[in-house]
Formats: C-alpha cells, sequence, structure tokens
C-alpha cells in the first residue's frame, strides 16, 4: 500500500463481518447514513505490526465493504469517506 506520505511494505489485515446494529453500537453511525443498505458489512483494519496492535493511520486504518463492488467506504479520523469506482465515457 502506498501513500503520498510513507508506504507500507508489509501490512497485516484484519477482517470481520459485524451486524448493522454492532457497527452502530461502536461507532454511533447507523450504516444507512453511510448509503449502506445492509444487514452486515465487512469491516477490514490495517496494521503495521504482525501482532496486529498498530493501526496503520496513513491510510485510515479502516476500511468497509459493501455488496457494491464499486465502493469502498474509508475511516479516517473520525470522518468516513465513500469512495465510488466510476468508468469515463468511453472506458472500460
Amino acid at each position: 500500500m502506498k501513500t503520498k506520505e510513507a508506504a507500507l511494505q508489509n501490512p497485516y489485515y484484519q477482517k470481520e463481518l459485524i451486524s448493522a446494529s454492532r457497527f452502530f453500537q461502536e461507532s454511533y453511525v447507523e450504516l444507512t447514513d453511510l448509503g449502506v443498505h445492509e444487514d452486515f458489512i465487512t469491516v477490514v483494519h490495517v496494521f503495521s505490526d504482525e501482532l496486529k496492535k498498530n493501526y496503520w493511520l496513513n491510510a485510515g486504518g479502516t476500511f468497509l465493504l459493501t455488496d457494491d463492488r464499486d465502493k469502498l467506504i474509508l475511516f479516517l479520523g473520525n470522518v468516513y469517506f465513500a469512495m465510488e469506482r466510476s468508468l469515463e465515457a468511453g472506458g472500460t
């Protein structure tokens, strides 16, 4: 993974499937407020160490994967950023 500031050579990941109610209990944010209309969401945490104690914060440290293959939500500094893949006219 690379960011403008630094690159992490060997990231470690932890993936978990959590319910919408648990997501709200932990974040105080409804999935529907993020445009996600699912009962469960996959949360991926990125760590810089093998013991998975240090979040890699240069890239946010946490991603939310939705059923929409073209949408990724990044959590960074208590703010959620939705990223959507789109194709330019004539692109593939």
